[in-house]
């Protein structure tokens, strides 16, 4: 169930999972806000995305354990069952393609972005943050440590595959066995990890709320500031989902984007004591880039 915001909540995202009703209603919250703050022009743009994503990936593992075992006795159902699952993984994670995950549904979402209202600028400044709050997950808590857990996961997948193809051509005994056993077991591992992300609670998004008043404060600074780069801010929804809404969008508006040299900053969720040293640091990046267009 969808939690309320508490009283201090400013952009509403406590309890605002990607796809939920909640996370609507925190998108007009957030258009009403930037019209408010007097930006020319606010643009929702509403997607579908797979909100059962880990789903889809731990599906995609799972099968590659079948087929990793499969393969010691029969090598080529493995290898079909193992290339399956490490395909969808990979074009998945990247937001390539979705196969695998077309089979768990499709929820809707929105993007809110204001565009340049000036449209001169030799350059274009995206300053981008998500406003969804994600579920807090051991997957999540892993992601923190492993930095990418994607790389190992599809680098496991890999190994797998390699190792099946090397049964195929006739690569027998206890080394190979041994060796395709580490990574078997790692995708064994990831299965209840994918699993119990639909299962975790829904985030109070408090990250989340202190990137998207970044993000605002950035545009509102830096509007006024540089003269080469016209800011476009989008503050886009799913991004629990493997930044679904920002991966859309950009596919949306690949034409505008590649008209002209393009910067990309997208606000994460920082830590509050970090809040203040990040803004400072996106706003000195984004001087340094304006004055270099302008030589």
């Amino acid at each position: 169930m969808d939690s309320a915001p508490g009283d201090n909540d400013r952009t509403g995202l406590a309890g605002r999972v990607a796809g939920s009703d909640a996370e609507r209603r925190a998108a007009l919250g957030l258009r009403e806000r930037l019209l408010a703050d007097g930006r020319a022009q606010i643009d929702v743009e509403p997607f579908r995305f797979h909100q059962r994503w880990a789903l889809a990936q731990a599906l995609a593992a799972g099968l590659a354990v079948v087929g990793s075992v499969v393969s010691v006795s029969s090598a080529i159902p493995g290898i079909a069952l193992v290339a399956l699952a490490a395909t969808s993984s990979i074009l998945e994670a990247t937001g390539a393609a979705q196969l695998l995950a077309r089979l768990t549904g499709t929820r809707a979402s929105q993007n809110v972005s204001s565009p340049p209202a000036r449209g001169t600028g030799a350059g274009l400044l995206v300053l981008a943050a998500s406003y969804d709050a994600p579920r807090a997950t051991a997957f999540a808590r892993l992601a923190d440590r492993v930095r990418d857990p994607w790389l190992v996961l599809g680098a496991a997948l890999l190994a797998v595959l390699a190792c099946c193809m090397a049964r195929l051509v006739g690569v027998e005994g206890d080394a190979l066995t041994a060796v395709q056993l580490i990574p078997t077991l790692l995708l064994l591992a990831a299965v209840p990890l994918l699993v119990d992300v639909e299962l975790s609670p829904i985030g109070d998004g408090a990250g989340e709320a202190a990137g998207i008043e970044i993000a605002l404060a950035l545009a509102q600074q830096l509007d006024a500031e540089l003269e080469q780069l016209d800011v476009w801010l989008v503050l886009t929804g799913a991004g629990g989902a493997l930044g679904a809404g920002m991966r859309l969008w950009r596919r949306r508006h690949r034409g505008e984007l590649n008209a002209r040299p393009t910067v990309t900053i997208e606000v994460g969720a920082p830590e509050p004591d970090e809040a203040g040293e990040l803004r400072e640091g996106y706003a000195d990046l984004a001087r340094r880039l304006d004055a270099r267009l302008g030589r």
